[in-house]
């Protein structure tokens, strides 16, 4: 096999194999096995198995073991019978048949068929591995194309003419697109030439051959499209004339039935029409002879009714007005007493206001006489009273500074007689190991002498913050001082100003003398915080 086929480019050697060879399909290679290939193939059906099998009640079983006869395989003639006992030698060797042969003719018969016939593909795609429901695999739809050469047939067929036809096929089926001057009679080749520049542009799409018309993929079905849509059209041309004479027809029949109905309804109408007038004149007369007797009871009625009906309405509305003037008369008199009331309130009301504001005044004027006297009067005695107060705040200080170095003296003397104690107990924890008893006595020394510490520490700190507050109030005094003293220098020297101005103009100036009270109070105001 390998000598007489390796010449073949399909046929090929695998490397590690010496009993197998390779084919070249359209997607991939493929590798047969010879060894036990004959051996396989020569497996044969037992009879016991065919007969249980055609004598099986599930239809489809029974129609795959029926198709080779019951002489042939010695099932029973028909379905439910017993089996037949298996008699000739000829029936069990027919049994022998191997699988390899019964391929072999089912192959025999698929070409027979598709030689007979002209056979249409279908090429059945698995959408996914899973055999799931909308569910599609991309990659594995394009291997399956690839595999079974689906793609590499339809990229020849594309590349090439696929659709080919006679001049005289393609003449009787698209002349419905042809206009009678692109006919040439008896040239075939010249019509469709026609036909085809006219409907496909583009001239690479088809080509004539010397008996046929080829064309690219697509361009039949375009043709067909526009023959269709041909079809179409005229058909319904057809349509259209062919349901105008029926419904023309259709029409005047009716046309005629409907003028002799009209006819006959006009008539029955008409004496219909004249027995209603005489009626409804005779009906008429009727209700005007009941109508006027109704609307005569109903004014004689109404007039009854409307005479009482005014009497009422005159006396109440005389009743309403003597009413009305009498509330009148008597809202005259107390608006009256309440308007001079009033009046008389108003006017005590506005005299006492006027009282109110001239004592105003005159205690306004009162108060800035005083104000300026009392300026005038206790400036220089205030001052005085203020530098009193600093001094005896001085002095206390200097007492309690006094006081403070006294203490400090006795909080030294405290110190020495701690270290005596911290001595003694030094000698003390030295005895300890001779005498036990003395330890509550040392105990009570150590918490002596933290108290004693505690004491000299707290009264070293009070004895710091008063030398502190002595400097600073020292320098806060020297400072007031200084202030005090330009200050009442200007005080001096706007009283000496406000005098001349009083003495220069006999009316006073009320916003100055104001302004400077305020000054003044606001001066005094510091001075006392």
């Amino acid at each position: 096999l390998y000598d007489k086929c390796k010449e073949w480019d399909h046929f090929s050697k695998p490397r590690l194999s010496q009993t197998a060879f390779l084919v070249r399909h359209f997607a991939d290679k493929v590798e047969y096995e010879c060894a036990g290939f004959l051996h396989k193939n020569r497996d044969t059906v037992m009879e016991e198995q065919v007969v249980i099998l055609k004598a099986s009640k599930n239809k489809l079983v029974y129609d795959l073991f029926i198709s080779e006869g019951p002489d042939t395989l010695g099932a029973p003639p028909a379905r439910g019978g017993k089996l037949p006992p298996p008699s000739a030698a000829g029936n069990k060797k027919a049994h022998k048949r191997t699988v390899g042969s019964q391929f072999r003719d089912s192959l025999n018969l698929l070409m027979e068929n598709l030689n007979s016939t002209n056979p249409h593909y279908v090429r059945c795609i698995k959408p996914n591995d899973a055999k799931q429901a909308f569910m599609f695999d991309n990659t594995r739809a394009v291997q399956q194309l690839r595999a079974c050469g689906v793609l590499e047939t339809v990229r020849i067929s594309a590349a090439g003419y696929p659709s080919r036809w006679t001049y005289q096929d393609f003449y009787v089926r698209y002349r419905v697109l042809c206009h009678s001057k692109d006919v040439k009679q008896g040239d075939y080749l010249k019509t469709c030439e026609n036909i085809v520049a006219r409907l496909i542009p583009d001239p690479d799409k088809y080509q004539f051959g010397k008996n046929k018309l080829f064309f690219r993929a697509g361009q039949v079905a375009f043709m067909e499209k526009l023959r269709s849509d041909r079809l179409k059209a005229c058909g319904i041309t057809i349509q259209k004339n062919v349901k105008m004479w029926l419904y023309r027809k259709k029409y005047l029949r009716i046309q005629a039935a409907t003028g002799t109905i009209q006819r006959w309804v006009r008539g029955h109408m008409a004496r219909r029409k004249v027995t209603d007038i005489r009626r409804n004149r005779a009906a008429v007369k009727i209700q005007a002879m009941v109508r006027g007797w109704l609307q005569l009871k109903k004014y004689q009625k109404m007039r009854k009714l409307a005479i009482g009906l005014q009497a009422q309405i005159r006396g109440w509305k005389a009743r309403r007005d003597y009413g009305e003037m009498r509330r009148n008369k008597a809202a005259l008199t107390i608006q009256t007493r309440v308007r001079g009331w009033l009046q008389r309130k108003r006017y005590q009301r506005s005299l006492k206001m006027i009282v109110m504001v001239q004592s105003a005044v005159r205690r306004h004027f009162a108060k800035k006489e005083l104000k300026k006297l009392k300026i005038e009067a206790k400036s220089v005695n205030h001052q005085r009273e203020l530098n009193k107060g600093l001094e005896n705040k001085i002095i206390s200080l200097q007492q309690r500074l006094t006081e403070a170095k006294e203490e400090s003296k006795s909080l030294r003397s405290k110190v020495e007689k701690g270290a005596e104690l911290s001595v003694e107990l030094v000698k003390f924890k030295k005895t300890e190991e001779e005498s036990k008893i003395k330890g509550n006595k040392i105990k009570e020394l150590e918490e002596e002498l933290r108290s004693v510490q505690a004491e000299l520490a707290h009264e070293t700190d009070e004895k710091v913050d008063l030398v502190t507050e002595k400097v600073r109030s020292e320098e806060e005094w020297a400072n007031a001082q200084v202030a005090h003293k330009e200050e009442i220098g200007k005080l001096k020297e706007e009283l000496e100003n406000s005098k001349k101005l009083v003495e220069s103009s006999s009316r006073i100036d009320a916003e100055q003398v104001s302004r400077l009270e305020s000054e003044k109070t606001s001066i005094h105001q510091e001075y006392e915080q």
